[in-house]
């Protein structure tokens, strides 16, 4: 693509993914993923990139600072493509700070989205709904799930708790510890501390 001075758009690359640890040294390649076809679909569009941006097992939910997102928004370009539109923004708050810069943002699982414009500015606040609505949904799915695991003494964490073992069933010599010391915790002859200890 090329506009009317005939000159090649120059673009900005953005990639993230969130944390998680189910998939440990496989987030960076799920990152090597999203720049690989962003810079394919870059190059059948002639488009040039001149920076590619990535955080890694950054959350775009928790509020926590992302060092490229913000070195992105300082910069000020004028067109970043991403792999999808929600591995830029999933709440609204950075979506404000987005529409600030007037980019138009390319997207490899869509279409542009032209933020300098009124329409465009209305179906980035829509995509962001749509994505912040699905992230609280999966969260009150897990959450669900969790709960339903829990009620069912079924364990899926890394490392046991404490007086059981990891099916669910109880340690028995742990346990027997565990009593022992809330027997004593609740005569106040123990601490909580005490009994992390």
């Amino acid at each position: 693509e090329y506009d009317g001075a005939m000159t090649k758009i120059q673009a900005v690359a953005y990639a993230r993914i969130s944390q998680d640890k189910r998939l440990g040294d496989q987030e960076g390649l799920a990152v090597e993923r999203q720049l690989h076809e962003i810079n394919e679909y870059a190059r059948k569009a002639d488009i040039e990139i001149t920076r590619e941006y990535v955080d890694n097992s950054a959350s775009a939910t928790s509020g926590k600072l992302r060092p490229a997102f913000e070195e992105m928004l300082h910069a000020r370009p004028e067109y970043i493509i991403v792999w999808d539109y929600d591995r830029l923004v999933r709440v609204s708050k950075d979506l404000e700070r987005i529409l600030e810069i007037d980019s138009t943002v390319y997207q490899v699982k869509g279409s542009p989205v032209d933020l300098a414009t009124t329409q465009g500015k209305m179906m980035a606040r829509m995509l962001v709904s749509i994505a912040t609505y699905e992230g609280e949904h999966k969260a009150e799915r897990q959450k669900a799930k969790n709960a339903q695991l829990a009620r069912d003494g079924v364990y899926r964490g890394t490392q046991r708790p404490m007086g059981n073992n990891k099916d669910g069933s109880l340690h028995e010599h742990e346990a027997e510890v565990l009593r022992r010391e809330i027997r004593e915790y609740v005569k106040g002859k123990q601490t909580l501390y005490g009994i992390v200890k």
